[in-house]
């Protein structure tokens, strides 16, 4: 059984994610708070498999905590983390995203779509929509990158690959999971796991930068 941390300014927000949660008998939540001071105490204490967190808390941003989440030891033993937005036009959520998100929601969606993405981040794969496809896409093409000495560009690991680009393309074409896999010859847990792939690029970028302005 995967166990779930809600982090919500709202309580209804907090207990309707909870009914939702309950549907699921793989999943159990096991705490509800309201402040980022308090995740990171409950985060002390053990961790989770899921953390659902709002954008925004009372005490600061998500992305405050996924700094924290960043700087751990052993990357593999922190949470997973998705990002509840209100639309794709929030601006945090695509901050979230290169900060260390593994998957998002909007709020308003449904049980059922919420159960599924919930089960596919937990499986090591994400969900993207055309909005985000579009921004992921612009970041990318906008970066200035420079050849490497060490590292062929082709194999760069901050670089999209062909198969990489040509999901972004399909998603912004409004092409489902199964599409894109039947397109590509694949599985869509394949692209599930490539689109994680290209998060996790977001965040190498990310974390490149850092060091570059750090040197």
């Amino acid at each position: 059984m995967s166990s779930v941390i809600l982090l919500q300014t709202d309580a209804r927000a907090a207990e309707r994610l909870r009914t939702v949660i309950a549907g699921a008998p793989e999943l159990r939540v096991v705490a509800a708070v309201s402040s980022i001071a308090q995740a990171r105490q409950l985060l002390e204490q053990d961790t989770p498999d899921l953390l659902l967190s709002d954008l925004r808390m009372r005490d600061g941003p998500l992305t405050s905590l996924l700094a924290d989440l960043r700087d751990s030891s052993g990357h593999e033993q922190r949470p997973r983390v998705m990002a509840a937005a209100i639309s794709f036009a929030d601006r945090r959520l695509m901050e979230a995203l290169r900060r260390g998100c593994d998957g998002y929601f909007i709020k308003d969606c449904g049980g059922e779509a919420l159960l599924s993405t919930i089960k596919l981040v937990l499986a090591g794969e994400s969900v993207m929509a055309p909005e985000i496809a579009r921004k992921v896409r612009s970041h990318f093409c906008s970066s200035a990158w420079s050849n490497t000495d060490y590292v062929a560009e082709t194999q760069n690991p901050l670089r999209l690959t062909d198969h990489e680009r040509l999901i972004l393309d399909l998603i912004d074409d409004g092409r489902s999971a199964q599409d894109i896999a039947k397109a590509m010859r694949t599985s869509p847990r394949d692209v599930g796991l490539r689109i994680r792939t290209i998060y996790r690029k977001l965040q190498l970028d990310l974390s490149a930068e850092t060091l570059s302005l750090a040197a």
